[in-house]
């Protein structure tokens, strides 16, 4: 069947197209490939001219005004100078910011306030997150290292002459969020919401790195904690700054409830201590850290045993 993007991003649930593919991958290469033929049809538009500011979007629900604004961060807030300051300049006229965790230290001033995000992976999630990337941690480690020297080093960047490398231009806030979601194979907002939260309770979940980074959920937990620090600070507008995979989503969540109780709650319950005491995130942060590090040192034992028995067949 030949499909359209606007199949896609009418879809009113997964059931509506599973008929037409034989598995998930098959499903999100046609979005991949419809994105990317949107945007390779209009290339020489979206690259004509840099834009003003990085596209956000705006929500009103329960008397407060709320601007979300999605990043590329990468290692260092962006791929290149030019795009950091981008950035900046579209955060100068907000006086009340939220950032994703880390985020903050890129962009935001002393006062600002960090969302403890991370919290969503529970105890066993941070765990195995840092397991892997012990595991990973030659290739991790490569592509950390390259990454963060190409981004501190670029100043300016180059003109884009592929049109896949749009991602590390300023211009690709020149293309639509939905279709910057599939550029990576994520699908459309509320249908990546319902597959991701579909799993929430699966153990398979931390076998799955794209189910463990639990993304959506997390999104649910960011709009949550913004509406309740909003309500308890008594603020008429908040800005949001995350992750550019995050934009739609916390925009869909705060129009939608979180239909993930426990997290719904956790977030107000953080937002409010957060509100009262902002270093109450370095507290969740703290932990967040010790339990990495439980699955970091898991991680070692592997590269432990290998130094052993090099040892004992080599000297």
């Amino acid at each position: 069947m030949e499909y359209a993007k606007e199949t896609f991003l009418q879809a009113d649930c997964l059931d509506s197209l599973w008929s037409d593919f034989s598995s998930l991958e098959e499903m999100q290469k046609c979005w991949h490939d419809l994105c990317w033929q949107e945007i390779e049809s209009n290339s020489e538009k979206l690259l004509s001219e840099k834009p003003a500011a990085i596209d956000c979007r705006t929500v009103e629900t329960d008397g407060h005004i709320f601007r979300v604004y999605g990043v590329v961060h990468g290692w260092t807030g962006g791929p290149s100078a030019e795009y950091r300051q981008l950035v900046e300049n579209s955060l100068e006229s907000e006086e009340n910011v939220l950032f994703e965790k880390m985020l903050g230290q890129f962009y935001g001033e002393k006062e600002d306030v960090e969302i403890p995000d991370f919290w969503v992976l529970g105890r066993l999630g941070q765990i195995v997150l840092g397991l892997r990337s012990m595991l990973m941690f030659p290739l991790f480690m490569y592509y950390a290292i390259k990454d963060m020297a190409r981004e501190i080093f670029t100043r300016k960047e180059k003109p884009v002459k592929d049109i896949h490398d749009i991602i590390d231009s300023v211009c690709y806030h020149n293309v639509d969020p939905e279709l910057r979601r599939g550029m990576d194979g994520s699908l459309p907002t509320a249908l990546q919401i319902e597959l991701e939260l579909s799993h929430w309770r699966d153990w398979n979940r931390y076998a799955n790195v794209d189910y463990l980074m639990a993304i959506a959920a997390r999104s649910g937990y960011i709009a949550e904690f913004a509406k309740n620090f909003a309500r308890d600070r008594e603020l008429g507008e908040l800005a949001i700054v995350v992750g550019d995979r995050h934009l739609t989503e916390v925009e869909y969540f705060l129009r939608t409830p979180l239909p993930l109780p426990e997290v719904a709650a956790a977030a107000a319950l953080h937002a409010e201590r957060i509100s009262n005491w902002r270093y109450y995130y370095h507290y969740l942060f703290a932990r967040y850290m010790g339990m990495m590090s439980v699955g970091v040192t898991l991680g070692f034992i592997p590269y432990l045993l290998l130094a052993a028995l090099a040892s004992f067949y080599l000297i």
